[in-house]
């Protein structure tokens, strides 16, 4: 069997050709064989995503109560826009009795020359790592299977090194076993 994957800034699909017939998965368990490529990571580490961790997410919101919220200093300067301020000290405002982290459209910062680390409940993860939560579920809804080989069929605009990543973070959950630095010129 052979596995084709549209990791999507979007939507996530996985279709299976057995050899005679091809035919695309069912990998949300709410929405079908189209997965909105989001992710919701909970306070206590657990992670869902598709259609399940908008949900969550809303579910978890929904009645929340007053934010509250705190200025967290990130420790870089940026140039500042006016003339009379060299630079300015970044900051965020953090919601610290968030229930959950939402994240969507992870792979348009595949094209994003920053290479961070975001904080999740006390855990640093990386693209690769956030990725990875979202392939692990695709993996499992594909019954676990290995992948075969396949071409590395990226947009254009986006950098070999941000490639990488995406491979980095489906390699993590074994999805897909080849290296992209073969047949890259």
């Amino acid at each position: 069997m052979r596995f084709g994957l549209d990791f999507g800034t979007s939507n996530t699909s996985l279709a299976v050709w057995d050899g005679s017939s091809a035919r695309v998965l069912p990998i949300d368990r709410i929405a079908g064989e189209t997965m909105p490529t989001v992710l919701y990571v909970r306070r206590d580490g657990s992670a869902l995503v598709g259609r399940e961790a908008i949900d969550a997410y809303l579910s978890d919101n929904r009645d929340r109560g007053p934010l509250k919220r705190e200025i967290k200093m990130l420790g870089i300067r940026l140039p500042s826009t006016d003339w009379t301020h060299k630079s300015l000290e970044a900051y965020i405002l953090t919601d610290t009795s968030a229930p959950g982290r939402f994240f969507q459209a992870l792979k348009t910062f595949l094209g994003d020359p920053l290479d961070t680390r975001t904080n999740v409940f006390g855990d640093a993860k990386g693209l690769e790592d956030l990725i990875a939560l979202v392939l692990a579920h695709v993996r499992a809804r594909a019954g676990g299977a290995r992948a075969v080989p396949v071409r590395d069929g990226a947009e254009p605009g986006i950098p070999h090194g941000r490639r990488r990543a995406l491979w980095h973070g489906s390699r993590l959950h074994q999805v897909h076993p080849d290296d992209p630095q073969q047949g890259q010129g």
